[in-house]
Order: structure tokens, then C-alpha cells, then sequence
């Protein structure tokens, strides 16, 4: 039973991820929906000779979008492993999305990551 609510989750996963990918096909990006509570956005990749278009904040607003409609909670831990060498830059990002950091008052245990957004 438990492999079968694994295999409807992860159809669930790719719903947004996929409309995403069909308007972008070359930005790469992993999202997954985990519990029915969370939205994972463990990677997003804008090509370099992309960047600066206005491309990641189309995502990122269509992934907020889907994770408020769906009353998910998005999750990510910001790296400078695909593309920026700046973590700041990419928190700072983040934050401009409803993004916090996941610690101090607003740490929450059931958390991982390092940034969270609650659904508006």
C-alpha cells in the first residue's frame, strides 16, 4: 500500500514541475510535492545566456502560485552549486518570494531546508 501512495506522489510531483518544463525546456528544475504538505524546490537552473530575462521569477511566481492554490508549504535550501556564487544573493531572492530562513523565531522543526514560504 505504502509503495502505491509513493508512486500517486510522485505522479502529484511533476504537475507543476512539467508545465513549467514545457515553457521553459531548457531550465532545469526539481520540485517535488512530499506528505501532501510540503513543495520541495531542490534545484532550478537558468541557463546563462538566459539569465537576467526574468525567467527564475516567472518560476518561482508560478511555483508559489501552485504551492498557495494547493495550501503547500514550499521548501528549499539555497546553493551555490548551480550557478551563482553568492549565497546572499539567492536568500535575498528567496525572501522577495515570502521566503524565511528556517531558524531563529521563525525555525520550525518539521522543516529541513533552510528556507520555507507558508502558503498566502
Amino acid at each position: 500500500m505504502k509503495l502505491f501512495k509513493n508512486i500517486l506522489q510522485s505522479l502529484k510531483e511533476h504537475i507543476v514541475s512539467d508545465e513549467i518544463k514545457k515553457k521553459y525546456p531548457d531550465v532545469i528544475l526539481n520540485l517535488y510535492e512530499k506528505d501532501g504538505k510540503y513543495l520541495d524546490l531542490s534545484k532550478i537552473v537558468i541557463p546563462e545566456d538566459r539569465r537576467g530575462q526574468g525567467i527564475g521569477s516567472k518560476i518561482m511566481q508560478k511555483i508559489c502560485d501552485y504551492a498557495d492554490s494547493k495550501n503547500l508549504i514550499v521548501t528549499a535550501t539555497p546553493s551555490t552549486l548551480y550557478g551563482t556564487s553568492n549565497i546572499h544573493k539567492i536568500i535575498n531572492y528567496n525572501k522577495k518570494f515570502g521566503f524565511v530562513q528556517n531558524k531563529g523565531s521563525d525555525k520550525r522543526k518539521d522543516i529541513m531546508n533552510t528556507m520555507y514560504r507558508l502558503p498566502k
